[in-house]
């Protein structure tokens, strides 16, 4: 009767498992990061006047503004011009969660409207506050 060997393979310790894994993604987003910002060109410029990042090659630009903006001077807003680039339209916070609304928001929607600033509304969700309830007070 013959009896095998058998060489077993050494269990390798789970730190340097885990280490070993750490090294190739570290060495992967490494790669990575050098594709993205060394191939590939910026696609954002930030303005000075505008005091925001605008992607290039869009025709048009818009903002997104609340209460934090404070009191808004849209006629400004409707006439800033840099080089060919105008704000076009405007996103205004209406509410937030189950009952905030946005103290300026009925200010910049009237105001706005009146430079003729394309606009709309938007809701800021908060999760874990009813969905129904949120909505109720967008509407």
């Amino acid at each position: 009767m013959f009896i095998k060997s058998v060489a077993r393979k050494k269990k390798q310790p789970f730190v340097k498992y885990l280490l070993k894994i750490l090294f190739w993604l570290l060495l992967t987003c490494l790669v990575v990061y050098e594709l993205v910002f060394f191939f590939i060109k910026p696609t954002d410029i930030f303005y000075p006047d505008f005091q925001i990042t605008i992607p290039v090659n869009y025709e048009i630009h818009g903002i997104d503004v609340s209460r934090y903006q404070k009191t808004i001077n849209w006629k400004e807003v409707k006439e800033m011009q840099v080089n060919d680039i105008k704000i076009g339209f405007a996103f205004i916070k209406a509410t937030e969660g189950i009952g905030n609304v946005d103290e300026q928001f009925r200010r910049n929607w009237l105001k706005a409207e009146e430079q003729n600033i394309y606009k709309g509304a938007y809701h800021f969700f908060i999760p874990g506050k009813s969905g129904s309830k949120q909505a109720n007070n967008f509407i």
